[in-house]
């Protein structure tokens, strides 16, 4: 099964100077009726001396009540199991400096939620809810609305944490975008936000803009070394992403694919455009899929705990894979999804990468049964499993969801199913930011990628290119 982690990234308020926001809207779509949670073990009249002793044992307990407004209200009303209201406690893992979910508690009929036996650390509170109108509300302790400037609550031995009453506000999508004049300007766009997002780029790969074939696996190879992306042009840099190489005076720059994506004088040029003392180098193969191999072997010479596995005939759904690939620490791979079984030098890379869990992304017209099926057999592979809709978007989707069913999100990104490039270079800006990327046609938001989007609490939508690959119906996610 695989366990996501929410990281400790202060980004937010950066990206903030960087986009503007267009009209909020507000979310609408149904809720699920409650968290999924064990009800809370006390009764609504527990004492404090009795939520103290429940507190005893190495433990702590965290108590409260809470109540929703709606936006340009007064009225505080109390949330009841009914509508779905919740109290979600992430625990700092101090070793591994990630936020992991340590409980999920629903309020009772009374609207009192009561957290007991939570391991004495530090936590930040999520509060989620949604009333009788059918709009969202979810805030983070105290009255904050990203996770990543929550206030953070210690909560040692023993202790009893009364809260009191905890009224969370409507949330509303905001809406930004993240563009330039072409391809290669919108990548230069990326970066400097993820630069602002991680304090610097160390590690930049540079892909074919016009050509999809290669970079497929560059975006995760980037996330797992704190790197980005940048789109050159074949025989020449453009201007615009000379410049953010200097801006950025990387340490390291990554040539993906041969000389005929990227020509030999493209490399030297990127020879005056690295740091003093840094390098270029490329990575190639004598086809895609050995380009591929070659990267994730390169990035990942640990291992990974899991590998998405795409077609490399079409780009979709290795670029919805990437964000979320990464975000769970893993790599894409690229595999001849018509052939009839796995190749041999694939089958001996998943093996080198300590036999993963391996996942499948779309259906058998992109990546056969036959190398699903041989994967299985092979034993390179702890398991293997499918992630798939019914099309490009639907694929996307549920990809994301593998994220988002446990974790929920704050920001999401809005791309092209149409084309590749802007896609490409967010995989690893979104990547950083925990944060999926749905895809979408340029004038609409297919119905599975709005609902979600309303339906997991996000906060914040940004597409990647401009109104050309997506409109701004699109990204005020108005309907297919």
């Amino acid at each position: 099964m695989l366990h996501a982690r929410r990281a400790t990234l202060a980004l937010l308020a950066a990206l903030a100077l960087l986009l503007g926001f267009v009209t909020p809207a507000q979310a609408t779509e149904d809720f699920f009726a409650s968290d999924q949670a064990t009800r809370p073990a006390n009764p609504d009249d527990a004492t404090s001396e009795e939520l103290e002793a429940a507190a005893g044992g190495g433990f702590g307990t965290v108590t409260g009540r809470l109540f929703y407004q709606n936006r340009g209200s007064s009225v505080e009303t109390p949330v009841s199991t009914h509508f779905g209201g919740s109290v979600r406690f992430w625990r700092l893992d101090e070793e591994a400096g990630f936020w992991l979910l340590e409980r999920s508690q629903n309020v009772n009929t009374s609207s009192f939620f009561t957290a007991s036996e939570l391991p004495a650390g530090n936590y930040r509170l999520e509060f989620r809810t949604r009333d009788n109108a059918s709009l969202t509300a979810r805030e983070y302790w105290n009255d904050q609305e990203l996770f990543v400037e929550g206030d953070v609550l210690t909560l040692a031995d023993g202790d009893l944490v009364e809260l009191g009453n905890v009224v969370v506000t409507h949330s509303t999508i905001e809406s930004g975008r993240l563009a330039g004049n072409d391809r290669f300007e919108t990548s230069v766009e990326i970066s400097r936000a993820l630069s602002q997002v991680q304090g610097g780029i160390d590690v930049v790969y540079i892909v074919n803009g016009y050509g999809y074939a290669d970079a497929l696996s560059a975006g995760p190879a980037a996330s797992a070394q704190g790197g980005g992306l940048l789109l050159t042009m074949p025989n020449s840099i453009p201007s615009v992403v000379a410049a953010e190489l200097r801006r950025l005076e990387p340490n390291r720059i990554v040539v993906v694919g041969g000389t005929s994506a990227i020509s030999a004088n493209v490399e030297r040029q990127l020879r005056g455009l690295v740091a003093d003392g840094g390098s270029v180098e490329r990575i190639a193969g004598a086809n895609r899929y050995e380009t591929s191999r070659r990267i994730v072997a390169d990035a990942f010479p640990d291992g990974v705990d899991v590998l998405f596995a795409a077609t490399g005939n079409n780009f979709p759904d290795a670029l919805a894979a990437g964000p979320i690939a990464s975000i769970f620490g893993g790599a894409v791979l690229l595999l001849d999804g018509s052939a009839s079984r796995v190749d041999a030098p694939t089958r001996s890379l998943i093996d080198q990468l300590g036999q993963p869990e391996v996942a499948i992304v779309g259906g058998p017209n992109s990546v056969s049964y036959g190398v699903e099926s041989s994967l299985l057999t092979s034993g390179v592979a702890s398991s293997v499993g499918r992630v798939q809709g019914a099309n490009r978007y639907e694929t996307a989707m549920e990809i994301n969801r593998l994220y988002i069913f446990t974790e929920g999100m704050d920001v999401a990104f809005l791309a092209t199913g149409e084309g590749f490039a802007d896609a490409l270079a967010g995989g690893p800006l979104a990547a950083a930011m925990q944060s999926p990327i749905y895809l979408a046609q340029q004038n609409c938001m297919p119905w599975a990628a709005k609902y979600d989007i309303e339906y997991y609490f996000t906060k914040e939508l940004y597409a990647l290119g401009g109104t050309s690959a997506l409109s701004n119906r699109a990204l005020a996610r108005g309907d297919c």
